[in-house]
């Protein structure tokens, strides 16, 4: 995988999933809902934005179906970006969805992420 360190890039033989939860920790703190998000996507996926879900409906990060993901992001948005699925949970939680059946409610539930409220 490259990715950008600084100015340049570089090449890591790190596993992808692993980089992704570093820059998804900084991506979510960037984003302002930190560490709600972070023990949401733990639960959901282990940041492992591969893992699929729900017999393959559920995909990415966030585990979103597709139907979902589309419902609630805005612009020009990839169902598994992880950026995109960032956004869209930020969303979705603001909205008052995260602990609902349209969200994540048995993460939420089992993170107990309603201490962040």
């Amino acid at each position: 995988m490259i990715i950008l360190s600084g100015n340049a890039l570089v090449s890591s033989n790190v596993p992808c999933w692993v980089e992704n939860r570093s820059y998804v920790a900084l991506f979510a703190n960037y984003e302002g809902i930190d560490p709600l998000l972070s023990a949401l996507i733990m639960c959901e996926s282990g940041f492992n934005p591969e893992v699929k879900g729900d017999k393959g409906l559920s995909r990415g990060i966030l585990q979103f179906k597709e139907e979902t993901f589309y419902a609630f992001c805005e612009g020009d948005c990839q169902w598994v970006s992880s950026e995109d699925q960032i956004r869209t949970a930020k969303k979705m939680i603001k909205m008052g969805l995260g602990p609902k059946p349209i969200g994540w409610k048995n993460c939420w539930e089992k993170m107990n992420l309603d201490k962040y409220f």
